[in-house]
């Protein structure tokens, strides 16, 4: 992932994900920026207790605290409290849904809460580091 900004999915993007998959997305903008991310489209298994989910955490999985486990919801928003966000996707062995479609995108430290929507394409020269690991959980 690079550039001020991006996006990315579930495997199979607009078809059934995989079964028994576990992919871990981790953000990371340069220092002096936060970041914003919106998950735009959240269809998950939705069954008792969300064998299928998305988890955010505010920094780095294994350093951080969890921000939720979601399946199932309208847009939602986040905004981490450092440089660095993280999204694990899990899905268990069973049948599987439509995915998720995520946005994301850098913005300084001190820029205010309200300003961010409509300066969103000020910043296009900092650059975002992603790491992606998706693997059967097997």
């Amino acid at each position: 992932m690079s550039g001020a900004g991006g996006s990315f999915s579930t495997p199979r993007d607009l078809a059934s994900y995989p079964s028994d998959m576990r992919c871990v997305w981790e953000i990371r903008v340069a220092e002096g920026f936060l970041v914003f991310l919106t998950i735009q489209r959240l269809r998950l298994k939705d069954t008792f207790g969300c064998p299928d989910f998305i988890e955010v955490f505010d920094g780095r999985q294994r350093a951080s605290l969890s921000k939720g486990r979601f399946c199932v919801g309208e847009v939602l928003t986040f905004r981490s409290s450092s440089n660095v966000l993280t999204l694990v996707f899990r899905s268990d062995a069973a049948n599987t849904s439509a995915g998720f479609h995520t946005l994301y995108r850098a913005f300084p430290l001190d820029e205010s809460e309200d300003s961010k929507e409509s300066d969103s394409g000020r910043y296009p020269g900092r650059d975002l580091i992603g790491t992606l690991q998706c693997v059967l959980s097997r």
